[in-house]
């Protein structure tokens, strides 16, 4: 097997995994303002802060 084609199939695993940590983060915001607003209740059971909760600023923040 010629050595560019595993260069190539790394460097697509590279690229998929980028930005994991990103998403994970946005996602997280996004439950906590589901939650916190109460369009959803906790199915996870996270119980996220919602005590100082600004939905406005904080989910124009994730965008």
């Amino acid at each position: 097997m010629p050595v560019w084609i595993i260069a190539a199939v790394l460097f697509g695993m590279v690229v998929l995994t980028d930005d994991s940590y990103e998403q994970a983060v946005n996602e997280a915001e996004h439950y906590r303002y589901m939650v916190c607003n109460g369009f959803q209740p906790d199915y996870d059971d996270r119980r996220p802060d919602c005590s100082n909760f600004v939905p406005d600023v904080e989910y124009s923040r994730v965008r």
